[in-house]
């Protein structure tokens, strides 16, 4: 049977010059990182407008980057198959 009141953790890395301006802002308010996320998680299970709003924006910006390095990527591997076709080439 599940136990629902068992915590589950959770390992994340950030960028240091996140890591402690977040801290920064927990420790000006009294908060820790646990119950700062355990917030934020419980907002995002529940449904709550902001926080969908704030992953939905974040979904989108990661989708636009993966288009844009997509595009990136395919560009190159155009210019290398025009680049390969040269009709002034001498074959062998």
């Amino acid at each position: 049977m599940l136990n629902a009141g068992r915590k589950k953790s959770v390992h994340i890395a950030l960028f240091g010059t996140t890591h402690t301006a977040f801290k920064k802002e927990l420790v000006g308010r009294g908060l820790s990182m646990q119950e700062t996320i355990e917030y934020f998680a419980t907002l995002a299970s529940d449904g709550h407008p902001h926080v969908i709003k704030m992953l939905d924006d974040l979904e989108r910006s990661k989708r636009d980057r993966e288009v844009t390095r997509l595009e990136a990527k395919y560009s190159e591997n155009l210019y290398d198959v025009i680049g390969d076709d040269n009709p002034f080439e001498e074959t062998t």
